[in-house]
Protein backbone atom coordinates (compact mmCIF):
# COMPACT_ATOMS: atom_id res chain seq x y z
CA UNK A 1 0.00 0.00 0.00
CA UNK A 2 1.06 3.65 -1.19
CA UNK A 3 0.11 7.00 -1.71
CA UNK A 4 -0.17 6.83 -5.65
CA UNK A 5 0.80 9.82 -7.12
CA UNK A 6 -1.86 12.02 -8.26
CA UNK A 7 -1.01 15.67 -8.96
CA UNK A 8 2.38 17.36 -9.35
CA UNK A 9 2.84 18.35 -6.19
CA UNK A 10 3.39 15.61 -3.49
CA UNK A 11 1.94 17.14 -0.83
CA UNK A 12 -1.50 17.36 -2.14
CA UNK A 13 -1.10 13.25 -2.87
CA UNK A 14 -3.03 11.07 -0.85
CA UNK A 15 -3.76 7.68 0.22
CA UNK A 16 -6.75 6.27 -1.26
CA UNK A 17 -8.37 4.04 1.39
CA UNK A 18 -12.06 4.09 3.90
CA UNK A 19 -13.51 2.41 6.34
CA UNK A 20 -14.52 -1.14 4.86
CA UNK A 21 -16.45 -2.27 8.60
CA UNK A 22 -19.18 -0.99 10.21
CA UNK A 23 -20.74 -2.20 13.90
CA UNK A 24 -24.22 -1.06 14.08
CA UNK A 25 -27.30 -2.00 15.92
CA UNK A 26 -30.52 -2.80 14.29
CA UNK A 27 -33.69 -1.17 15.91
CA UNK A 28 -35.47 -3.96 14.87
CA UNK A 29 -34.49 -6.49 17.41
CA UNK A 30 -35.93 -6.89 20.86
CA UNK A 31 -34.42 -5.07 24.34
CA UNK A 32 -32.53 -8.59 24.54
CA UNK A 33 -31.12 -8.85 21.34
CA UNK A 34 -30.14 -5.28 21.14
CA UNK A 35 -28.49 -5.59 23.96
CA UNK A 36 -26.46 -7.85 23.32
CA UNK A 37 -25.48 -6.45 19.94
CA UNK A 38 -24.16 -4.16 22.09
CA UNK A 39 -22.04 -6.41 24.20
CA UNK A 40 -20.70 -7.26 20.89
CA UNK A 41 -19.99 -4.21 19.89
CA UNK A 42 -18.26 -3.48 23.15
CA UNK A 43 -16.32 -6.46 22.95
CA UNK A 44 -15.06 -5.65 19.36
CA UNK A 45 -14.03 -2.32 19.95
CA UNK A 46 -11.97 -3.43 23.07
CA UNK A 47 -7.48 -2.60 22.21
CA UNK A 48 -6.79 -6.49 22.24
CA UNK A 49 -9.96 -7.67 19.69
CA UNK A 50 -9.58 -4.44 17.50
CA UNK A 51 -5.60 -4.89 17.30
CA UNK A 52 -6.31 -8.30 16.56
CA UNK A 53 -8.36 -7.56 13.79
CA UNK A 54 -6.41 -4.82 12.18
CA UNK A 55 -3.00 -7.24 12.34
CA UNK A 56 -4.89 -10.14 10.84
CA UNK A 57 -6.62 -7.35 8.05
CA UNK A 58 -3.63 -5.04 7.20
CA UNK A 59 -6.53 -2.45 7.92
CA UNK A 60 -6.08 0.72 10.68
CA UNK A 61 -8.11 1.08 13.46
CA UNK A 62 -10.34 3.83 14.77
CA UNK A 63 -9.55 2.53 18.42
CA UNK A 64 -7.48 5.15 20.41
CA UNK A 65 -4.17 3.35 21.08
CA UNK A 66 -4.29 0.43 18.79
CA UNK A 67 -1.84 0.73 15.98
CA UNK A 68 -0.85 -0.62 12.23
CA UNK A 69 2.98 -1.78 13.18
CA UNK A 70 2.93 -4.30 10.26
CA UNK A 71 5.67 -2.83 7.41
CA UNK A 72 4.23 -3.80 4.36
CA UNK A 73 1.53 -0.70 5.02
CA UNK A 74 4.27 1.90 7.09
CA UNK A 75 4.35 3.87 4.52
CA UNK A 76 0.91 5.17 4.61
CA UNK A 77 0.64 5.27 8.17
CA UNK A 78 1.79 8.87 8.53
CA UNK A 79 -0.59 10.20 5.69
CA UNK A 80 -3.74 8.37 7.22
CA UNK A 81 -2.78 10.10 10.66
CA UNK A 82 -2.39 13.47 9.32
CA UNK A 83 -5.46 12.66 7.42
CA UNK A 84 -4.11 12.88 4.26
CA UNK A 85 -6.93 10.37 2.70
CA UNK A 86 -9.11 10.02 -0.44
CA UNK A 87 -12.19 7.48 0.34
CA UNK A 88 -13.42 5.46 -2.35
CA UNK A 89 -15.39 6.18 -4.82
CA UNK A 90 -17.78 3.76 -4.45
CA UNK A 91 -18.51 5.10 -1.13
CA UNK A 92 -20.42 7.57 -2.45
CA UNK A 93 -22.89 5.97 -4.68
CA UNK A 94 -25.86 3.62 -3.80
CA UNK A 95 -25.43 -0.47 -3.38
CA UNK A 96 -26.44 -1.84 -6.74
CA UNK A 97 -24.91 1.13 -8.81
CA UNK A 98 -22.54 -0.85 -11.25
CA UNK A 99 -20.12 1.24 -12.20
CA UNK A 100 -17.60 -1.14 -13.29
CA UNK A 101 -20.24 -2.77 -15.87
CA UNK A 102 -20.65 0.95 -17.63
CA UNK A 103 -16.60 1.62 -17.66
CA UNK A 104 -16.73 -1.97 -18.87
CA UNK A 105 -19.10 -1.59 -21.44
CA UNK A 106 -17.39 2.25 -22.27
CA UNK A 107 -14.23 0.52 -23.21
CA UNK A 108 -15.78 -2.27 -25.19
CA UNK A 109 -17.79 0.75 -27.09
CA UNK A 110 -13.98 2.05 -28.20
CA UNK A 111 -12.58 -0.83 -28.93
CA UNK A 112 -15.46 -1.26 -31.39
CA UNK A 113 -14.90 1.97 -33.00
CA UNK A 114 -17.72 4.56 -31.73
CA UNK A 115 -17.28 7.47 -31.78
CA UNK A 116 -16.32 9.32 -28.72
CA UNK A 117 -18.63 12.30 -27.95
CA UNK A 118 -21.67 9.65 -28.74
CA UNK A 119 -19.80 6.81 -26.63
CA UNK A 120 -19.13 9.65 -23.65
CA UNK A 121 -22.86 10.71 -23.96
CA UNK A 122 -24.01 7.44 -23.72
CA UNK A 123 -21.73 6.19 -20.83
CA UNK A 124 -22.68 9.57 -18.93
CA UNK A 125 -26.57 8.73 -19.56
CA UNK A 126 -26.39 5.03 -18.87
CA UNK A 127 -24.50 6.42 -14.95
CA UNK A 128 -27.49 8.69 -14.86
CA UNK A 129 -30.19 6.07 -15.07
CA UNK A 130 -28.53 3.05 -13.07
CA UNK A 131 -27.89 5.53 -10.29
CA UNK A 132 -31.29 6.86 -10.14
CA UNK A 133 -32.55 2.73 -10.50
CA UNK A 134 -29.94 1.84 -7.64
CA UNK A 135 -30.88 5.34 -5.44
CA UNK A 136 -34.72 3.97 -4.74
CA UNK A 137 -35.78 4.44 -0.98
Amino acid sequence: MFAFPSVDEADRNTVTSGVDVLLAVSNQGDEAQQEAAKEFIRYALTPEVAQSYIDDQFAFSAVNGVEQKNETVSGVSKDIANGKVSNFPDHYYPNGFDLSAILQQFALNKVDGMDDTENITETLQSCDEQYDAANVE
